[in-house]
């Protein structure tokens, strides 16, 4: 769970009651409960104080299976929050149990309620045994995702998980289904009265056998069998003096349940009274937090004597651990005591003694409680105060979306008036990439800042890097690194999130700016350094794969995409593992491996609400294109649909503006050009257009593919033209490999459609020169129908000649579908590698070193490697040994 949950708060809620030191056993209702254990759920519903806890925490005691608990509150309508705690309740009996679904839990983006539920499911379907959890109070729930991702686990159960809910009221699941089904036990209040036998049983604990009987003749008719009331009923007689008469049934003229509590608190010391109407305000208490709530008002209280007292006199408390520090009243006890509190003191004293509850939690570091009491005391500045200081836990463990939580408690009104909380609202943003709402937040910031005569560096420091960001997206390269530098330059140390983020840009910012090897060696440096902490670490091989995909080295962007890939996995790094997981599929997506890229999409899809920025729908692009040129139509259509619920889901325009263009692409490449028209008009371009972009779908060129393929008369065709000048301005600007190789294939396009051949051909050498280096294969490949003529001119010119002859030999392998794939790829290698790469070949199977066999051919080491590198993509393989292994394979050598 959260780290910011105290691990003794948090394990209250996990511990099944304890059973009351005069506890009846319930032999025949045990039996009855037990015949039927293998259904998936049992429902225990009555109202307050039929014994409904008690008899479940009896029960789960004595049966030999696996069981756990969860003690439910209001605060549990979060639907993150019910989930971790279900997931903890059930490790505390499971250790391992829930990765999956703690890992969709602890995200920015909280995923589809369906993602959750099934995932979920299927961890519940691996239980090794039978095991029982028990909700207790249920009906406190009213979330209608949580109630319902409940009834769909019930109606398909797991088989080794049977739940139980406790509740006064019969919850909103499909109980008449459940039954029909046979799905369903349950007790009520008819099975839960005690019978008289275990009346007088209990009454044994506590009378004379001679004051049975008059008890009986008073209480019998009044309490029926409720077990609240006859134990209220025992300790109002307790109280009494020894020698006095009972009271007469006549006289208990109002309910029996007010009589009763009225008399129990008319016997009590004031002390204790006023320990009990106090504490009730408290969801659960303990003698020092007790004692620091009550000693303000009554010095001579002492809350641990109370406390004996209360203890020994079975007042309805409830102990929540096996260490007996932390407590709570039963509910009805509870209700009552603080309805006579509100009698006695003003709403006012009522909200002063949530404040020191308020403060008691914040001192105890229990930050979530402290939120809670001062929401309860209406007192929105300790509210603010608390958040204002913890929030740097949360932004350090990339745990915006607590942060989130935290904040939509506090009134609009006291963040714009708080610049730490202008802040935090500024990281929410940018994990959310809404970043239009950035500037209008930066100067609200800078303006209360001089108001109040701010002096905190760190917050001026972060409101630079967000500064930053916004004019890096607006393609402000000069100003965001002088603002990414300062940024560095002045941050603490401690600060560990927000320097991770500002190293990212500064690199990412500096590559863009000049590109060089002095930015890599940077990197490489720091991460070399023994003092870098794994998280930062983590992000530093994750900014490196960045700036070699922006230059357009695939190869060496693969390798540290690998390392990224293995580090982050074995610090349980989920952000920077998945975001490695999307690189290594964007790279083998580019470079035509279909196989390898479905593979890595497919499990980036899987953890898709790690990603920030528009990561997430560009993996729904990536492998959507990837099915589509595989032909895998069934599982085409689920992303398909899985894409329009993400977006719908998270409602994000930047969300809708990628999805509606990534189908407009897909509806061109099937040569469906109606489709892709309509598409493309619904992508909101004011959200993507002159920003840099660095994704697999990039909009505003889809967007003039599209009209090309619809426009056919000059002076259109010029006008797309002027437009892709300008993106290809940008993309050389930015030194950005894929915006620049995309662009100058559109140009390419264009011109050939325009029938100047000549300069067809001179835009499509460009992107041949440029993607050489890092085998950029499918963004020609893609397009393959619409660049044949100026492709096949540019062979003849032998202008990057074994380039293009991969190409060529990739359209063709993409072309034909009917030959056997081993046939077609041993067919299509011996007939596309060339004499040196076959010598090549047969040396690296003879274990050489580059540099000997560089010497044996008389070439450069360089060629060997250029050479090699090709090998490896025409044998789809990754190093030399797997090259040796499948070139013996296809009998090559």
């Amino acid at each position: 769970m959260d780290s910011l949950n105290s691990d003794i708060v948090l394990t209250t809620k996990l511990y099944r009651p304890q059973l009351p030191t005069d506890f009846i056993p319930r032999p025949n209702l045990l039996e009855y409960i037990n015949k039927d254990i293998q259904r998936p759920l049992t429902l225990i519903s009555a109202g307050a104080g039929f014994g409904k806890s008690t008899f479940v925490s009896s029960w789960l005691s004595e049966i030999d299976y696996k069981n756990a608990w969860l003690s439910l509150d209001e605060n549990d309508n979060n639907l993150r929050l019910f989930f971790m705690q279900m997931v903890s309740a059930i490790r505390t009996v499971h250790a391992d149990f829930g990765e999956k679904t703690t890992e969709l839990l602890t995200v920015a983006h909280i995923p589809d309620p369906k993602l959750l539920r099934n995932t979920l499911q299927n961890e519940l379907s691996t239980l090794p045994d039978l095991t029982l959890l028990a909700l207790d109070d249920f009906h406190l729930i009213h979330n209608t995702e949580i109630v319902q991702i409940i009834a769909d686990m019930l109606l398909y159960p797991a088989m080794n998980f049977h739940l139980i809910i406790i509740s006064r009221i019969d919850p909103p699941l499909p109980l008449v289904k459940l039954r029909s089904k046979n799905l369903l036990k349950e007790i009520r209040s008819t099975h839960l009265k005690l019978t008289d036998e275990e009346v007088k049983l209990f009454l044994k604990n506590h009378f004379e056998a001679d004051k049975i009987n008059n008890f009986l003749n008073v209480f019998e008719n009044k309490l029926e069998g409720w077990f609240a009331g006859l134990r209220l009923a025992v300790i109002h007689l307790s109280l009494l003096d020894l020698n006095s008469e009972l009271p007469k049934e006549k006289d208990i003229s109002v309910g029996t349940e007010i009589y009763l509590l009225k008399e129990v608190l008319s016997h009590l010391d004031e002390n204790t009274l006023n320990f009990l109407l106090k504490t009730a305000l408290l969801d659960k208490f303990n003698k020092d937090l007790a004692d620091y709530i009550i000693k303000s008002d009554h010095e001579d209280i002492n809350s641990e004597v109370c406390l004996k007292n209360v203890l020994k006199r079975n007042l309805f408390v409830v102990s929540l651990d096996n260490n007996g520090y932390w407590f709570r009243y039963h509910h009805v006890f509870q209700s009552f005591l603080q309805n006579e509190l509100r009698k006695r003191i003003s709403s006012e004293g009522i909200n002063e003694l949530y404040k020191r509850a308020a403060q008691w939690h914040q001192q105890a570091d229990l930050i979530e409680d402290a939120l809670h009491y001062a929401f309860y005391a209406n007192d929105m500045q300790k509210l603010v105060e608390i958040i204002e200081n913890n929030m740097y836990k949360l932004i350090n463990e990339n745990k915006i979306y607590k942060l989130v939580q935290w904040m939509e408690k506090a009134p609009n009104s006291l963040i714009e008036k708080s610049p730490k909380l202008l802040v935090a609202k500024m990281h929410i943003i940018h994990t959310n990439f809404t970043l239009w709402y950035m500037p209008e937040v930066l100067a609200t910031f800078y303006s209360i800042s001089k108001k109040n005569n701010e002096k905190n560096k760190a917050l001026t420091v972060q409101a630079k890097l967000f500064e930053g960001v916004v004019a890096f997206w607006q393609v402000h390269i000069d100003k965001s690194l002088d603002l990414f530098r300062y940024v560095i330059d002045n941050l603490s140390a401690e600060m560990i999130g927000v320097n991770s983020i500002a190293t990212i840009y500064y690199s990412v910012a500096r590559q863009m700016k000049s590109p060089s090897e002095r930015v890599f060696r940077d990197l490489v440096k720091i991460i070399h350094q023994k003092q870098v902490p794994p998280p930062q670490k983590s992000f530093l091989l994750g900014t490196i794969v960045f700036i070699k995909l922006i230059e357009g080295d695939l190869h060496i962007a693969e390798d540290y995409a690998r390392r990224s890939l293995e580090f982050s996995t074995s610090i349980d790094d989920y952000f920077v593992e998945t975001w490695a997981t999307y690189e290594m599929g964007y790279i083998a997506y580019q470079q035509n491996k279909l196989l390898e890229a479905e593979k890595y999409f497919e499990e980036a899809l899987n953890r898709v609400f790690y990603l920030n920025t528009i990561a997430p729908v560009d993996v729904f692009a990536g492998l959507l294109l990837t099915l589509q040129a595989l032909g895998k139509e069934h599982r085409y259509r689920q992303v398909e649909q899985e894409l329009i619920a993400f977006v719908n889901n998270n409602d994000n325009p930047v969300f809708y503006t990628h999805a509606y263009s990534c189908r407009a692409r897909l509806a061109l490449n099937r040569s469906d050009i109606a489709k892709a028209k309509e598409f493309i008009s619904k992508a909101d371009l004011y959200f993507e257009s002159e920003n840099v972009s660095f994704d697999i779908e990039i909009p505003r060129l889809t967007q003039v593919h599209v009209s090309l393929q619809k426009t056919n008369n000059t002076a259109g065709i010029d006008s797309l033209i002027n437009k892709l000048t300008t993106h290809l301005d940008l993309s050389q600007k930015t030194n950005n490999a894929h915006f620049l190789i995309r662009t100058l294939i559109l140009l390419s396009i264009a011109y050939e459609k325009k029938n100047d051949l000549n300069q067809s051909v001179n835009y499509l050498k460009r992107a041949v020169q440029k993607a050489e280096t890092g085998n950029w294969i499918m963004p020609f490949v893609e397009v393959k129908n619409q660049i044949r003529n100026p492709l096949k001119k540019l062979q003849s010119e032998k202008a990057g000649h074994d380039f293009i002859k991969l190409l060529l030999y990739e359209i063709s392998k993409s072309d034909d579908a009917k030959v056997s794939k081993k046939e077609s790829f041993t067919n299509g290698v011996q007939n596309n590698l060339s004499n040196r790469e076959m010598d090549i070949l047969l040396l690296l199977s003879q274990r050489l070193s580059n540099k000997e066999i560089a010497n044996r051919l008389f070439i450069s080491e360089a060629t060997v490697k250029r050479h090699t590198i090709t090998i490896y993509h025409k044998l789809d393989v990754h190093k030399r040994s797997e090259a040796v292994a499948k070139a013996k394979l296809l009998g090559l050598i």
